[in-house]
This record gives structure tokens, C-alpha cells and sequence, in this order.
């Protein structure tokens, strides 16, 4: 591809930007009526075709500055080695902070037709990207599924990069889906049949869950990693496109009576020369009053290319020594994961709530370093919570997360997406990784207890959880090479040590919620620890995370909102030998305006600063600080 000229590449994504903005600039909002996405046309005697036009233009300036954007590690890691950087990442968000300028325009063409008794959409995109690609694909609006490199089906030519001044990754793409999406089903909501690129809508986070998004999603809020409060309210008229990175396949829905179902066959996000098949089948009973029970089943199996994954239970187990501890690496292929589950909700007495879910897992690959060691893995979450009115209860809940329950290893399209930050919790060895069901509460190989309570008495707002898990079994080598083990955070220990890893935390928030302002604090504080046996010292964990976010937003009207903040990321302690030392803050201004019917604009500035001690003793330090500067307009026609 031919490089453009460096002037060229400093005003076009800006360029991008203005173009698209003349091209489907809007008549003035009194010539058009309101567009609501959620009303369903009525049934009409004679078809109807409507066309419905989306749009995204980001613009990202961002400059670094400091040894921390040269991270020791950034070599090697860029080439799949698991010790993992301290910096340059937002440790809230996981994304990389690298200077460049990008501009990203994505705009979604919706065809539809009605009739007396069908509905039928097609959708179909176009995208363009000019600039920093890591800024593009890292910072707002997700990319759509042929381009986005995650998906790994991109020909966008991104890879795992530490630049440290503006132009080094730049280049210029872009594509389109001829359609992107298209379904059919009837006028009444039945039943409807969705193929291309879809996303499911039934399946409980602990039998499937899709891809979390990897890029930082344009948002006034800025929360810690399990945040008990409600954040900062975005404009109602502001839509996040998506929620998930999506699947490429078929998916029904229907309902027969009270029960409603779900049917998925489709592909998921991996690597080029990968494949990983997901089919699922979902039903739920509504049994009235809130009250209800789901049947779920998922079935996955991968092909194509051996991966290099960090667990040790596939073929040539290997393990890493360094500054983070004994990193684990094997190889996979030829995985074939079952997980099913069985859910409720029921109320056994007035003002009280009860759920019970229970899964099984089987899992099994044809590389493997103990050949069948295999065996099932079970969950159990149960939890009890008494409402004593619409917003005030208080609740506990019990989490049994085996570390043979799904265990498929599934990497994204590149090695960074997730958490790939040292020392990092939740659990630095994820990276690009995702495990098909949602690990966010208790994770791989945790047992315990959480409880939680909610609180508001007129303009006051009180949210607080706390939690202690402690590991299921120890991460012993002979457990972790096992088939399908996955652990989260602890590393392996020492030959015949086998002491377990503990974990606790604290979540609360407090808002001040007055006429048009809130002000709100947003605090979590986690602790890890293992202790270690005779003179293994490496197998040490003490470990301190605290966070916390302080926001106030101002409303000054239906169509214009902001929000001025500050965060901290602290991360403290002992991890085996390694004194860990390190802080992430963030100052964050910013608003959202309705500047016209149909077209919001968001415009964000970060001030943001990494220090602490080096990731490797004796190396260079993360310190780095920066600026980004984050503009988002929607359009909808």
C-alpha cells in the first residue's frame, strides 16, 4: 500500500471527519421528525421499505513522553513472550497509550421492509481509517467485524507496537460488508432469523458470554474494574453501538407460549489460520412475576493452527522465570469445549429474591502435555437477597468456580486485548484470551462468599460489596498441567509446596445526586496473598489494589451534558521476589452535546501519568505521561 505524504497524513483524519459530515449533513431538526430506535412500526395492509442511515467519526490526537513508553518488556512481548509491561496502558481500560493522530469514520446503511406480517432488515457498512492504527482500533467507537482486527479477518495491517512519537504506526484502510447483517421474522416478535454478523441475546454469562469489547468505548464514565456504583449518565439520546465484539453466523429467536428460545451457530473472533465454531441452544421459562428458569447448552470446537497459549496444560509445557514469577506457556489445538447450565430466579417469601446456577463443562484438545487427565468441571453460584423497597436491599451470594470449568483457551486477533498489563488484576496471564463465559465476579479456580448492599434516601446514593475468595485447588504443577486446569492469578509454585492463593475486596460508591448535578466516588480496594513454604520465596504473593474514581457531572439540559474527573490505579506489594510499586492517575473533561436532530458529538480530554518502580529491578522506570484528546460524532438519518 502506498504511503501517503507526511502532510496528507496530519490532515486526513481530520479530513475524514469534515468530509463525512458534509456528505450526510442533516436537514435542520424542524424539517425531520424525531428518530426512536426502540418503536416497532404497526402492521400496515400494503409493504413498506425504510431506510435508516448510522454513522461514527473519531478523531484521537495523543501525545506520550517518558522511559514508560519504551517498556523493557515491549520487544519481546510484541512477539508473544508473556511477561507483560507495566506501561504504556490505561490501567482502567487496558488499552494502550501510544502518540499518534487517527481518524476512523464507520457509517451503517439499514434497509428494511414491512408487511402485514414479516419484518426483514439488511444492513450494510462502510468504514475508513487514516492515521495512528493503534489509536484507531484501541480508541473510540469499535471497529465493524471484516475490519476490526480483533476479529482477526481484518486486512488492516496492525500489530503489537510501542511507538513513542507520532507517525511511526500510521497507515491508511479501510473495507465494507455487503451486508454486514441481515434477518427476517414476523411483525409480532415470534421469532426472527439474524446471519452475518450477530450477537446473541439470551445465553447467562456463565454458559457463554461474547468477546469483551478490547477497545475503550467513548463514555463520560470512568469506573474501577468492579464497580458497585452507576457511573456518570451519558445523554439519552447517546448510543453505544456495541456491547461485545460479535460472532459471524446464524442466530434465532422465538417464543413458544412463556418459554422463549435461542439458537446459535456461528464463528468466533480468532486468529488468521484459526477457526473456533460455537453452537448453542437457550431456553427460558417466564413463570410471571419476575420469577423464571433457563435450560442452556454450548458446544465449541477450534481448528486450523496450533496456538501458543499461558497455561501449561497443553503439549511442551514450558516455564518462563523473571521479575513476574514463573509464566506459563503451552501449545494448543484441536480444543473441543461442552458447557452446559441450568438457572432460576424464584421469590420464597414477600421482599426476598433467591437465584441458583449450576453448570458442567467437558473439555478436551489433541495436543496436550498429560493425555487424559481430563475430567469435568462444575459452578455453583447461589445467591439470597431481601428488597425491603425498590431501591434498598441487601444480599449475599455463593461462588464455586472449578478450575476445569471453562477451560477453552480462545485468543482474540492480537496478543494485547486484555489485561495484558504487569502484574495486573484481574489476572495478568488472560492477554489476549477469553475463557466463553464471563470470569468477572469470582474467576477460574475461586471459592466464596460475596455480599452487597444498596441504599438511597433522597438525594443520597450508597452502593458497597465485599468478597473473599480463596483458590480451589493450589497451583501445584502437577495441578496445572492437568487437562482443561486454568487459574487466574497465582503462578506455579515451588516443587512440593502447596499453599493457597486468597483474595478480598471492597467496592463501594457514594453519589450526591442533586437537580442537575452528581457527584460521585467510585472506590475498590483489593488484596491477593499466598504465603510459601521453607525457602520458596518465589512463591510469595502479597499484593494491594486500590482504586478509586471521584466524578461531577453537570446536565444543562436534555442535549447537553459534562463531566470532570480524576482516577487512580495503585498496585502495591510483593509479587514472589519483585517489590511492585506502581500508580496510574487520570484527569478526565468532557461532554455531550444534541447539536441537532439526529447528530451528537462527544469530545473528551485526558491528562494521564504512569510511575513507580521498574517492571525488571535495575531497569528503566514506567514513568510516562500524556494527553489525548478524544472526539466522537453520531449521526442518525
Amino acid at each position: 500500500m502506498r504511503r501517503p505524504s507526511k502532510a496528507l497524513q496530519r490532515i486526513a483524519p481530520l479530513a475524514i471527519i469534515v468530509i463525512a459530515g458534509i456528505v450526510v449533513r442533516l436537514p435542520a431538526s424542524a424539517d425531520i421528525p424525531a428518530a426512536d430506535a426502540t418503536i416497532i412500526p404497526k402492521p400496515t395492509a400494503s409493504p413498506r421499505w425504510t431506510l435508516h442511515v448510522t454513522g461514527t467519526n473519531v478523531f484521537v490526537d495523543q501525545a506520550t513522553g517518558g522511559p514508560g513508553a519504551s517498556p523493557p518488556e515491549g520487544p519481546a512481548f510484541a512477539k508473544g513472550d508473556p511477561n507483560a509491561p507495566m506501561s504504556p496502558y490505561d490501567w482502567f481500560s487496558a488499552v494502550p497509550l501510544v502518540p499518534g493522530v487517527a481518524g476512523v469514520a464507520q457509517y451503517a446503511f439499514d434497509v428494511g421492509y414491512r408487511s402485514s406480517k414479516i419484518q426483514a432488515d439488511a444492513t450494510f457498512t462502510v468504514t475508513g481509517v487514516d492515521g495512528s492504527i493503534t489509536n484507531a482500533v484501541y480508541w473510540g467507537e469499535p471497529l465493524t467485524g471484516p475490519i476490526d482486527p480483533h476479529e482477526g479477518r481484518s486486512a488492516i495491517p496492525y500489530g503489537v507496537v510501542f511507538p513513542t512519537h507520532a507517525g511511526t504506526d500510521d497507515t491508511v484502510g479501510g473495507g465494507w460488508a455487503l451486508p454486514y447483517s441481515a434477518s427476517i421474522g414476523d411483525i409480532d416478535g415470534h421469532w426472527k432469523v439474524s446471519g452475518g454478523y450477530v450477537q446473541t441475546s439470551q445465553y447467562p454469562g456463565f454458559v457463554f458470554t461474547e468477546p469483551a469489547l478490547t477497545n475503550w468505548s467513548a463514555s463520560l464514565s470512568t469506573a474501577p474494574f468492579l464497580s458497585s456504583g452507576a457511573g456518570i449518565s451519558d445523554l439519552d439520546s447517546w448510543k453505544h453501538f456495541a456491547s461485545a465484539l460479535p460472532l459471524l453466523g446464524v442466530d434465532a429467536t422465538g417464543s413458544v407460549g412463556n418459554v422463549r428460545l435461542e439458537a446459535t451457530d456461528a464463528l468466533l473472533p480468532s486468529p488468521p489460520g484459526t477457526a473456533a465454531r460455537m453452537n448453542g441452544f437457550s431456553s427460558k421459562l417466564d413463570a410471571g412475576n419476575g420469577a423464571w428458569v433457563s435450560f442452556d447448552v454450548v458446544h465449541v470446537d477450534t481448528s486450523g493452527s496450533s496456538l501458543t497459549v499461558p497455561a501449561l496444560f497443553g503439549a511442551d509445557p514450558t516455564l518462563h522465570p523473571g521479575a513476574q514469577g514463573n509464566l506459563a506457556t503451552s501449545t494448543l489445538a484441536g480444543q473441543s469445549q461442552t458447557i452446559a447450565g441450568l438457572a432460576g430466579t424464584f421469590h420464597p417469601f414477600r421482599g426476598y429474591d433467591a437465584t441458583a446456577q449450576v453448570g458442567r463443562a467437558w473439555y478436551d484438545a489433541s495436543l496436550l502435555a498429560r493425555p487424559g487427565s481430563t475430567h469435568p468441571g462444575n459452578y455453583q453460584h447461589f445467591e439470597f437477597a431481601r428488597h425491603f423497597n425498590k431501591s434498598d436491599d441487601l444480599g449475599i451470594e455463593y461462588y464455586r468456580f472449578d478450575p476445569h470449568y471453562a477451560t477453552m483457551i480462545l485468543p482474540y486477533g492480537v496478543l494485547e486485548n486484555v489485561w495484558g498489563i504487569a502484574w495486573a488484576y484481574p489476572g495478568p496471564w488472560l492477554k489476549g484470551n477469553y475463557q466463553l463465559v464471563s470470569d468477572n465476579v469470582a474467576g477460574s479456580n475461586r471459592l466464596g462468599l460475596r455480599a452487597f448492599g444498596d441504599y438511597v434516601r433522597g438525594k443520597l446514593r450508597i452502593n458497597a460489596s465485599y468478597y473473599s475468595y480463596r483458590q480451589v485447588d493450589p497451583s501445584t504443577y502437577s495441578n496445572l498441567t492437568q487437562t482443561g486446569f486454568v487459574e487466574v492469578d497465582y503462578l506455579t509454585e515451588a516443587p512440593r509446596d502447596s499453599t493457597y492463593g486468597f483474595t478480598h475486596g471492597i467496592a463501594t460508591y457514594a453519589g450526591w445526586n442533586l437537580e442537575r448535578d452528581t457527584v460521585g466516588i467510585d472506590y475498590e480496594r483489593d488484596t491477593q496473598s499466598r504465603a510459601y513454604d521453607g525457602a520458596a520465596t518465589g512463591d510469595l504473593v502479597a499484593m494491594r489494589y486500590s482504586q478509586i474514581v471521584a466524578s461531577e457531572s453537570h446536565r444543562f439540559s436534555k442535549r447537553l451534558t459534562a463531566a470532570a474527573g480524576y482516577a487512580r490505579y495503585g498496585a502495591d506489594g510483593m509479587w514472589g521476589t519483585t517489590p511492585v510499586d506502581g500508580v496510574y492517575a487520570c484527569g478526565f473533561i468532557g461532554g455531550e452535546w444534541e447539536f441537532a436532530q439526529g447528530q451528537q458529538v462527544f469530545v473528551q480530554i485526558r491528562r494521564y501519568g504512569v510511575m513507580g518502580l521498574p517492571s525488571i529491578p535495575g531497569n528503566l522506570p514506567p514513568t510516562l505521561r500524556g494527553t489525548a484528546i478524544v472526539v466522537d460524532h453520531h449521526i442518525t438519518l
